[in-house]
């Protein structure tokens, strides 16, 4: 079991997730602006942020580059986009993004790269 963090702004995609996820025994918050998931991040141990590449107020690399700076520990984070772009992709990762998914994506796919992360991010 995860806890973790969805930060979409799309409100079937998060309810998509969070009964995908809680199917699979996780813990699930949901948030749908980035302010809010920085300041969630920072406030709970989570395993894991899904964040939407672009929420209304801030980007996935805006997101990232707080919580860099903020010194805390950052959870492993997977970026929801439907950028496909070489440039997005790795911007993101660079940033710290360790999984970078595009839209549209297949859910079993995304669930098993999901327990996949985290059983590695236990390894680790």
């Amino acid at each position: 079991m995860a806890n973790i963090l969805i930060a979409d702004n799309d409100e079937t995609m998060r309810e998509l997730l969070l009964t995908s996820l809680k199917r699979a025994n996780h813990d699930v918050m949901m948030v749908e602006m980035g302010e809010d998931a920085i300041e969630t991040i920072l406030r709970f141990s989570l395993d894991l942020v899904i964040l939407d590449f672009s929420l209304p107020d801030l980007t996935a690399l805006e997101i990232l580059s707080a919580l860099k700076e903020s010194g805390d520990e950052i959870p492993l984070v997977m970026v929801l986009s439907s950028k496909s772009t070489p440039d997005s992709i790795r911007e993101c990762v660079e940033a710290g993004a360790r999984d970078y998914v595009v839209k549209p994506f297949n859910l079993p796919v995304l669930i098993e790269r999901i327990q996949i992360m985290l059983h590695g991010s236990k390894n680790a």
